[in-house]
């Protein structure tokens, strides 16, 4: 069985181009045994001093956040010349996953499921936010879903420091996704209101169903803010959710909410409001009935050919531009 320090390999969980996931665990004192993931860098990359720099630097920055929204990292250490990070292994799926099976399905989640996991991974940015962190790369492929129903957000390696709008030490520039606010994209500076327009973006598409800027080039529909009502998408839309996805998808940041944590607040009173019952058991129940029934009626190769859903890459190769 293959090792890396004191850790045990079980098998790869999934494979990046500079780092690999890995299953593994270890055995301490008294046969103590946890399982966990490790994040462990291509050995290519560990004679590169910027790379092996940045990711000690996201390490740090994962270690310095506590929260049960955020996959905590426990370790950091180098095995013969192999770099990596070991975290919280959180069984369950990503919301990539999740959106995937969903348009295979052709099924809509419940809005009191939706708000649920936006008001989660909206808690978890919030802590980062008032210890001064900005994401930067919230996306469903950086959400974990616990079969709890808890989300949990990962990959810091894009984080800045909110307190002068530069890189957090050798942070990687985030590639632009078509959840990335327009500052990040033009590269302007950035904080906590970047991450709101992400999670905005998230939110939009968990409670209509629908993706934002599939069609066309994503880039230029996020800078002329080509946002649909949520109320044309789906029937029945509550007008004060549609409020609260209005503000969080501004195109400039001083109209969105000031920071994760009103946007978590204001879907709290909303659910209140509303009575609806935000819960994480809830969402476990949900989740794991949607695979479970997946995998009872698909082919494993049909969830295989939509396991992309929702990964667009962006390009930005064009002059920079103001939406007007």
């Amino acid at each position: 069985m293959e090792r890396l320090g004191k850790y045990h390999i079980a098998r790869r969980l999934s494979q990046g181009r500079s780092t690999d996931i890995l299953l593994g665990h270890s055995e301490d004192a008294g046969g103590f045994h946890r399982e966990c993931a490790i994040k462990a860098m291509s050995p290519r990359l560990a004679r590169v001093g910027s790379s092996v720099r940045a990711f000690i630097d996201e390490t740090r920055t994962t270690a310095m956040l506590t929260h049960p929204n955020i996959a905590m990292a426990f370790d950091c250490a180098e095995d013969r010349g192999r770099y990596y990070m070991v975290l919280e292994y959180v069984p369950g799926w990503s919301l990539r996953s999740v959106f995937a099976t969903l348009a295979l399905r052709r099924k809509l989640v419940s809005l009191d499921i939706a708000m649920s996991l936006v008001r989660d991974i909206a808690a978890g940015l919030h802590h980062a936010h008032m210890l001064g962190v900005v994401h930067r790369d919230v996306t469903p492929s950086n959400v974990l879903l616990g079969k709890d129903g808890y989300a949990k957000l990962i990959d810091w390696g894009s984080a800045l420091a909110v307190e002068d709008g530069s890189s957090s030490g050798n942070a990687r520039r985030p590639t632009a996704t078509r959840y990335s606010a327009p500052e990040v994209i033009w590269n302007d500076p950035t904080d906590a209101r970047a991450d709101v327009y992400s999670l905005g973006v998230i939110l939009f598409e968990l409670s209509t169903g629908r993706q934002l800027f599939k069609n066309g080039n994503p880039l230029d529909a996020i800078a002329k803010a080509e946002i649909p009502k949520p109320s044309t998408v789906r029937r029945g839309y509550p007008a004060s959710l549609e409020s609260v996805v209005k503000r969080a998808l501004s195109q400039h940041p001083d109209d969105r909410f000031r920071t994760a944590g009103d946007l978590q607040l204001a879907l709290e009173m909303l659910a209140t409001e509303h009575k609806f019952p935000l819960s994480s058991f809830r969402v476990g129940a949900f989740l794991t009935g949607l695979f479970d029934e997946l995998e009872a009626r698909t082919p494993p190769t049909s969830v295989l050919r939509n396991a992309n859903a929702g990964k667009t890459r962006i390009r930005v190769t064009r002059s920079r531009q103001r939406a007007v």
